[in-house]
């Protein structure tokens, strides 16, 4: 899947696995796995706390 959405303009963040790694582009959070469920949900709340 990777090299299909770099194929297509996408930017991949890669970290080791199992490691957290969380990514926000404006109002979308995504995680890479399981480990990086606490980062993505502090990243959900700042953004529940700008409105």
């Amino acid at each position: 899947m990777q090299t299909a959405l770099v194929a297509q303009g996408a930017i991949f963040h890669e970290a080791e696995p199992w490691q957290d790694q969380s990514i926000q582009d404006g109002r979308i959070v995504t995680g890479q796995n399981p480990a990086s469920a606490k980062s993505v949900g502090e990243k959900v709340v700042a953004l529940l706390a700008e409105k």
